[in-house]
């Protein structure tokens, strides 16, 4: 019998095969990937997979740009992330060729190491921090960052499993590269740690800020921003979008 599906039935199918066989951080990034890219579609994610052409996956990539995103975010989430399902339907006959395998990757000379970006000075880290409030998941995800040095999705989705507290180390596995990091935790971490409910296992450290998407008016990246709004820390616009856009500055998370 041959199997027909969906875009919207292959890649849940897919989500769902893939579930015990990656780690928890990397279903966490397929299942947001596909979300946006389902939601990219609209309607059409009703309609046959072979329908998904380059164009749809150009018309993603875009908006993932326009949304804010780095070119490198852009081109890991459709090459090496969308790309995977895509290419599994083709090997498997459902799918004559991979639609992402058409698409260039994004190129911007603007983006480079010299992005003009700053680092907050100790004295800022400690504004952030009070303007965070005691209770607060972002207090302890800043004072993670600084002295870590972790992206924040990286941050928002640690769980207790990944503490090892007789060592005083954290294990992350970076969401950027897959690697899996062995870092010591700051005694400001583990004392605000201390006072934090303690869960086990798969229980995230920051329950308000695991699972929710970085970009978006409402995401992790905007949250941060309101923070550093709080604080009336300055600095230089790197980058100016207009309404639809998001404007980059100097200092951010």
């Amino acid at each position: 019998a041959l199997t027909s599906y969906t875009v919207e039935g292959w890649l849940n199918e897919w989500l769902e095969n893939k579930t015990g066989s990656a780690s928890a951080n990397t279903m966490l990034r397929y299942r947001q990937v596909i979300r946006d890219f389902l939601g990219s579609m609209g309607t059409r994610a009703k309609s046959s997979l072979a329908s998904v052409n380059p164009g749809d996956i150009v018309t993603f990539r875009d908006a993932l740009r326009k949304d804010g995103r780095a070119v490198s975010t852009c081109n890991m989430v459709v090459k090496k992330v969308l790309s995977v399902p895509f290419e599994q339907a083709r090997r498997m006959g459902y799918i004559t060729t991979n639609p992402v395998s058409a698409v260039d990757l994004l190129k911007d000379k603007s983006e480079s190491r010299k992005s003009g970006r700053e680092p907050f000075t100790q004295k800022e880290v400690v504004r952030l921090i009070a303007a965070a409030g005691d209770k607060s998941d972002w207090k302890g995800a800043i004072l993670l960052a600084a002295t870590t040095g972790l992206r924040l999705g990286d941050i928002a989705n640690v769980v207790w499993a990944s503490i090892d507290q007789k060592a005083g180390l954290l294990h992350v596995e970076t969401e950027k590269t897959g690697a899996v990091v062995a870092l010591p935790m700051h005694p400001d971490f583990v004392t605000w740690l201390d006072g934090r409910p303690c869960g086990i296992g798969k229980a995230p450290i920051f329950p308000n800020l695991a699972g929710v998407r970085i970009g978006g008016c409402t995401g992790l990246s905007a949250q941060f921003r309101d923070i550093i709004k709080k604080t009336k820390i300055t600095g230089r616009v790197v980058e100016a979008r207009g309404t639809a856009g998001r404007t980059r500055h100097s200092k951010g998370f």
